[in-house]
């Protein structure tokens, strides 16, 4: 499996189950000076389901912390101005977070159709 599509020209499986460092397609100036490759690595199925996990937790932060900033609030013509502020950035906030989820959720399940079909071609 390819790590990045950007990498047909070099055929190799590029970073999986190893160093970064080991890589002979990534350039040595890349190597030498520390500084992230131009390409982006294709994350395991494990880092998908984190960062899914992160984005939950977020998005479930997000509207406890609005919940109590409103809670806050003076019941004044300002202050309720103010909370319907906060409520209309969280509501922006989560709505792109759970645009975001099913996204890493389908990508997760491709790559593991993958993995699946290369375990199905190896045996």
């Amino acid at each position: 499996m390819l790590c990045n599509p950007l990498h047909n020209q070099c055929g190799k499986n590029c970073f999986i189950g190893g160093n970064e460092n080991e890589s002979s397609h990534v350039p040595g100036s890349y190597r030498k000076y520390g500084a992230t490759p131009l390409f982006m690595m294709t994350p395991t199925t494990a880092e998908l389901r984190t960062a899914v996990e992160v984005l939950k937790m977020l998005d479930q932060r997000l509207h406890e912390h609005a919940a109590h900033s409103v809670g806050q609030l003076p019941h004044t013509d300002l202050g309720d101005s103010y909370a319907d502020q906060v409520s209309a950035r969280t509501n922006e906030q989560t709505s792109h977070i759970e645009k975001v989820i099913p996204l890493l959720q389908n990508w997760r399940d491709e790559l593991l159709q993958q993995q699946q079909k290369q375990l199905a071609h190896s045996v």
